[in-house]
């Protein structure tokens, strides 16, 4: 058990760690008053699931955290069936910087203003609700806000994004499976110079134009682009500019083997997913195997045979390797890839290999 003087002597990350088994209204009303420690701590997004029990704590819950943690950030998670008349009383929370709501299909116009009233938010969350371009409109006075995810969003049209261009200091934005949205749409997010990681998979109407926009984002760093089959090559010729980039899905795209080679050129590039581009072949795994920095590769349902698997072998930080359902590779090109000591994942269902090498990899990948 431990003393007060080793509790004193603990670390702030594991007093963090302690605050998150605890409910949300202990750590403030409790820890908040008792703990001589609590403002050295990090305690972020505290969060609490609201439901039809806990909304008449609200009010309460504001009260405390402009009494006693005022610079201390509070997150709230609501449940779908919570109804909308509710979100009057969300309003309140005035300190509030992380909202998470999720699957609300009937998130009105009252909601919707009440949420634009939180002008603290750092943080929101609104995957799989039913909001539209009206109701990104009210949102214009989230001038903090930095984080916005509107996965499953899909009545967001391009008039919509015109509403986000506000937010400049927004550093991630998640759109996918938001399928209405266009060229023109991506346009209106390219002044977002912040942006470090931007979702757009599923998105099926941009094209490479709207992937030239999204070249001009220099600082971001995670780009998920996964079924924008419009997307060719072409529209990787300033894909070099992206300079921070560590982490690119292209899978299921148009790309080839030329765009291979101008992806090859991003230095901090560690993850690159390609899986289900039928047109990249061995020859553009050439560029690829120069990219002596890559961590995770997936070319999981490629073109790609034994030749191509020599020049991945030559990436000398490569730790997982996806080659599933890639039927052209035999026991020699898995050879050469079980040579790679360094290697500490490697998925291969669907290749053409031999029990007796399966039982070899199975062997090597476990020492």
């Amino acid at each position: 058990m431990l003393s007060i003087s080793m509790f004193t002597r603990l670390p702030c990350q594991i007093l963090e760690s302690v605050y998150g088994y605890m409910s949300v209204h202990d750590v403030i009303g409790t820890c908040s008053r008792v703990s001589k420690r609590f403002d050295q701590t990090n305690a972020s997004w505290v969060l609490v699931t609201l439901n039809y029990q806990t909304v008449p704590m609200i009010k309460r819950l504001d009260r405390i955290m402009a009494k006693s943690i005022a610079k201390k950030m509070v997150g709230l998670k609501i449940s779908a069936h919570v109804k909308d008349s509710m979100f009057s009383r969300i309003g309140l929370l005035t300190q509030l910087q992380c909202l998470v709501i999720w699957g609300n299909r009937q998130l009105s116009t009252h909601g919707l203003r009440c949420i634009g009233q939180l002008t603290r938010l750092q943080r929101l969350d609104l995957a799989d609700c039913g909001i539209t371009d009206q109701g990104l409109g009210y949102m214009g006075a989230l001038d903090c806000l930095q984080h916005l995810r509107l996965t499953g969003c899909d009545l967001i049209t391009d008039q919509g994004l015109a509403h986000i261009s506000r937010f400049k200091l927004m550093r991630s934005l998640g759109l996918g499976r938001c399928d209405l949205i266009t060229d023109l749409g991506i346009a209106h997010i390219g002044c977002l110079d912040c942006l470090q990681q931007l979702d757009l998979s599923r998105c099926h109407h941009i094209t490479d134009r709207g992937m030239r926009k999204i070249t001009g984002l220099t600082q971001l760093q995670t780009l998920d682009l996964e079924m924008c089959d419009l997307i060719t090559d072409h529209g990787l010729d300033r894909i070099g500019d992206l300079r921070q980039l560590n982490y690119l899905d292209l899978s299921g795209s148009g790309i080839g083997s030329g765009g291979l080679a101008r992806i090859a050129t991003l230095g901090r590039l560690e993850t690159l997913i390609v899986s289900k581009c039928h047109r990249v072949t061995d020859q553009g795994l050439v560029s690829i195997g120069s990219m002596r920095w890559l961590v995770h590769l997936d070319l999981s349902g490629c073109g790609v045979t034994d030749a191509g698997m020599v020049e991945i072998s030559q990436i000398t930080e490569l730790l997982v390797l996806d080659i599933e359902r890639c039927g052209m590779i035999t026991d020699q090109g898995i050879r050469v890839i079980g040579s790679m000591g360094h290697l500490r994942a490697l998925y291969y269902d669907g290749c053409d290999i031999s029990d007796h090498m399966r039982e070899h990899l199975d062997r090597v990948l476990s020492q």
